[in-house]
């Protein structure tokens, strides 16, 4: 597969700076890692937050894979989109 976004420069609306596996940075969502401590979490669960990503330019998308980051300690087998209340 190929990742067009790898690496590539990005921007969001925010990002959690004190999220508790490390700072949620826009460019975390492209590293290629799918982790805690490497995806782009936003400062507030409100409408309007985004994330984007500059893929220099025009492609034809026939699918796209997204992935929360997220891997739940207590079964790392089950993702989430945010960690579960203690």
């Amino acid at each position: 597969r190929l990742n067009l976004a790898h690496r590539r420069q990005s921007s969001a609306s925010s990002a959690a700076l004190n999220n508790i596996y490390g700072a949620g940075y826009a460019q975390n969502a492209f590293d290629g890692y799918v982790d805690n401590a490497s995806r782009w979490v936003a400062a507030a669960a409100a409408s309007g937050e985004y994330i984007e990503v500059d893929l220099l330019a025009s492609h034809r998308v026939g699918a796209a894979h997204v992935y929360s980051g997220f891997i739940d300690p207590a079964d790392p087998t089950r993702t989430t989109t945010q960690p579960l209340p203690n």
